[in-house]
């Protein structure tokens, strides 16, 4: 997964608190199995063909100091490069400019992140040690250590 923090304000963007738009829609079965997302997918897969190959779709989400972070995609492997890659995040920022119609704040950082998923469930909970289990859900995008120890993967590259 791979996201973008921006600076706040100064771009004419409206104050929200998220913002998902028709990539997401596809993606997250909440919205992907009601009626007409199969129409919406078949017109991405032709307007949107090199988004969908990296799993990018747009969401919006400011934090209370205005700075918004702006992401993201899904790519899946057994061991996933753990380098950031400019295209997709140039893809990302392509699809802010489309959605919004502005063009994107500063980017003051940027960060990438893994978690475990599973193509035969939605919600993947496994316990490598018997005091440790690891939920990850790819709906909420986060895995949460349930350990003696808490912690969180998050790797940050400021600019």
């Amino acid at each position: 997964m791979q996201a973008a923090d921006a600076a706040p304000g100064g771009s004419g963007i409206p104050d929200t608190r998220h913002a998902d738009v028709d990539l997401g829609l596809i993606r997250y079965h909440g919205f992907s199995d009601l009626a007409g997302a199969a129409l919406l997918k078949a017109r991405l897969a032709e307007e949107r063909r090199e988004q969908l190959s990296r799993g990018v779709h747009l969401i919006v989400v400011q934090s209370a100091d205005g700075s918004l972070v702006v992401g993201d995609s899904h790519e899946y492997a057994e061991s996933p490069d753990p380098f950031s890659h400019p295209g997709v995040d140039a893809l990302i920022l392509a699809e802010f400019r489309m959605a919004l119609g502005l063009p994107p704040p500063p980017t003051i950082g940027r960060w990438i992140g893994t978690y475990a998923s599973s193509p035969d469930r939605p919600v993947l909970i496994d316990a490598p040690e018997p005091a440790c289990g690891s939920p990850s859900s790819p709906a909420c995008g986060c895995v949460h250590w349930l350990c003696d120890w808490r912690g969180a993967h998050r790797k940050s590259v400021r600019q």
